[in-house]
């Protein structure tokens, strides 16, 4: 799983970090994360039983499970499913109504009859997806005082968002690069990102000032970096389970793969 991660950070590297940025300091800083860990000292209580993977578990729990919309007569549900496929597979500006009325199996007309536009799609498809996740986000994050328990339960809910939400989770990721901050869903989206963002970004800087998180970049770039690690598709690793991919971001967050 560790060529894995590296293959997919290095494949995604050129769309995924900044510009500016030296690509060495980039691939220094994200190697000695998942090789050295952040925990300033790899002793640790048992994050199993934190009070943050606690909250997250109740948070995760309460996900709704994947509606199978295979057999469904109802078209507008039909033509959303369809739309989520597509977006995940395109991306969502390279996506047309045609395309997804085809996927839909139904006519144009049907189509426009219930739907009123392809931005409208594409926000029923988010809204869920981005208030389940946001709440399973901040309940990582803000509890607890343990940051490194923080880091431990964020990548918890990451795993099981990348499962439950896959197809939401690509559209988003497909089109986080390049987008203007105009109003529409995924732009909205976007800023919800960046708020969950800042909250990592106090996390691990509070976590430096207390000494438990080592110092290896400002918190605003080991945010980012991190941000990246979890977006990682482990299940795609020969079906990786929920469980084989916390524990292994767990040894590479916490501890790093080198274990000390």
């Amino acid at each position: 799983m560790l060529q894995f991660t590296l293959q997919k950070l290095a494949i995604d590297a050129a769309a995924s970090f900044d510009r500016n940025s030296d690509p060495k300091v980039v691939s220094d800083t994200l190697l000695e994360i998942i090789f050295g860990g952040l925990a300033a000292d790899p002793l640790l209580d048992d994050l199993e039983k934190s009070d943050a993977m606690c909250a997250a578990r109740e948070v995760v729990a309460d996900w709704p499970s994947p509606i199978d919309t295979s057999s469904e007569d109802d078209a507008r549900a039909r033509i959303i499913a369809a739309a989520r496929r597509e977006f995940s597979l395109r991306g969502y500006n390279a996506t047309t109504i045609r395309n997804i009325a085809e996927a839909a199996g139904v006519r144009m007309a049907t189509l426009y009859r219930r739907i009123e536009s392809k931005e409208e799609i594409l926000s029923d498809v988010l809204r869920g997806f981005s208030d389940h996740f946001d709440r399973a986000v901040r309940a990582a994050l803000l509890t607890g005082d343990s940051e490194l328990a923080n880091v431990d339960a964020l990548a918890y809910v990451f795993v099981h968002a990348r499962r439950r939400f896959r197809e939401e989770s690509d559209i988003v990721a497909f089109d986080w690069h390049d987008r203007e901050p105009i109003e529409d869903p995924i732009a909205e989206y976007h800023r919800g990102t960046v708020q969950r963002l800042r909250l990592l970004e106090e996390v691990m800087d509070r976590g430096m000032r207390k000494g438990v998180i080592r110092d290896l970049a400002p918190a605003e770039q080991i945010s980012s970096y991190l941000r990246h690690i979890l977006w990682v598709p482990y299940q795609d690793y020969h079906r990786t389970s929920e469980l084989k991919a916390q524990q292994f971001l767990r040894r590479i967050l916490i501890r790093g793969f080198l274990d000390r």
